[in-house]
């Protein structure tokens, strides 16, 4: 039992995480994206569901 090591960095392997944004405009995945274009989110645990117009990806200033 002394090989085992108890790192203090634990991942929630239960949220989503976005692992890169694809400007669809620009051809980059870069953290910038152009107004008014399409992106694509590369990442996992992501899913956007629904049927109106109001459902999809916000982005906010923190």
């Amino acid at each position: 039992m002394k090989d085992i090591v108890i790192g203090e960095n634990v991942t929630n392997l239960k949220n989503p995480v976005i692992e890169g944004i694809f400007d669809v405009h620009t051809n980059e995945i870069s953290d910038k994206i152009s107004a008014g274009h399409s992106i694509q989110l590369f990442g996992s645990r992501l899913k956007v569901a629904g049927s109106k117009d109001d459902i999809g990806v916000f982005f906010c200033s923190l």
